[in-house]
């Protein structure tokens, strides 16, 4: 997985960051103009119906060619404006196209344009100070950014991992074996664990949580039974998971969507249990009026994550907290 250097803030790069990556680009607009053996996966990649994008000109000597050609599905790209990397989103599918980007984009002075594209799911926020940036990828503390960069995999790994920049997105692209091989490095005696890599608990949870909410960006916690965006969702362990054997932390079921609202918490601490099936009170909240009405609230619920299963893992909770 490399990370991808793009700047976007001369008055140029600022449109076009509003243009296709603030504002997404509807899929009749790129569908036929991509590849035919890509048509598909973009068009069940973004349900939605949209995309965003970016391009990136063949550059001197196709200088620029032979970096977007390193790019890959699951590879993070970091937006840079003043001095700030203001923006992450993840590739999910590249291709050479001078007519959507002269479509989108226009052409510079020299008839070159943004022709080779790539597209991009999951934007969000990040707002990383360069000088931060530098010290973690091992730059001088003022080094500017040279135009756009795919840097090496080494270095790519420690930015991921320090600024917690691995999602669901790059889960549901690199899959369960990806998943499989790093809880395997972590399992085995000779270990990896000197290699910078993302660590398998990061790369478990986004995960489960992609599985569990089956690529959409909404999901059901199972304890409250709310609805609500994915940034309030997490894949919580129904079996502490410092306690589950390698086969238990791959198992579908000893995972739970809980919210941030407070249920993750509850569960987590014990405050809840799921006992054949219904959310009770657990451990005592010692008079804390705001904890026992959370609780209050919860139990007597139907968990909707227990089934024949999950019920082992749920369990091996109970008997934990007692």
């Amino acid at each position: 997985m490399n990370v991808i250097l793009q700047p976007a803030g001369n008055k140029g790069g600022r449109e076009h960051y509003v243009d296709t990556v603030a504002n997404l680009v509807p899929l009749t607009t790129i569908v036929p103009l991509a590849p035919l053996e890509i048509r598909e996966s973009i068009n069940s990649t973004y349900l939605q119906g949209a995309a965003a994008m970016w391009g990136v000109t063949a550059g001197k000597k196709n200088v620029n060619v032979s970096k977007w050609e390193k790019i890959s599905p699951g590879d993070m790209a970091l937006f840079a404006q003043d001095k700030f990397l203001r923006s992450a989103a993840v590739v999910t599918h590249k291709f050479h196209s001078r007519e959507l980007a002269s479509m989108l984009w226009g052409e510079l002075p020299d008839g070159d344009t943004w022709e080779y594209v790539y597209l991009l799911k999951d934007v969000r926020q990040v707002n990383i100070p360069d000088e931060r940036f530098n010290q973690i990828a091992g730059y001088a503390p003022n080094a500017r950014r040279q135009g756009f960069t795919v840097m090496k995999p080494e270095v790519s790994a420690k930015v991921i991992e320090y600024f917690g920049l691995y999602g669901d997105v790059q889960a549901e692209i690199e899959g369960r074996s990806a998943l499989e091989d790093e809880i395997d490095r972590e399992y085995a005696p000779e270990g990896s664990l000197d290699l910078p890599r993302l660590s398998s608990s990061r790369k478990e949870q986004a995960y489960h949580r992609s599985r569990l909410l089956r690529g959409g960006d909404i999901g059901e916690c199972a304890i409250c039974g709310k609805t609500l965006p994915k940034e309030f969702l997490v894949a919580a362990h129904i079996k502490k998971r410092e306690h589950c054997t390698r086969d238990e932390r791959l198992n579908n079921h000893v995972v739970m969507l809980n919210c941030k609202l407070g249920c993750d918490t509850l569960y987590e601490e014990g405050y809840v249990v799921v006992i054949d099936g219904l959310v009770q009170a657990g451990r005592s909240a010692s008079g804390n009026l705001a904890v026992m009405e959370a609780v209050k609230m919860v139990a007597g619920r139907e968990c909707k994550a227990w089934n024949s299963s999950s019920q082992t893992f749920f369990e091996w909770y109970h008997g934990y907290q007692s």
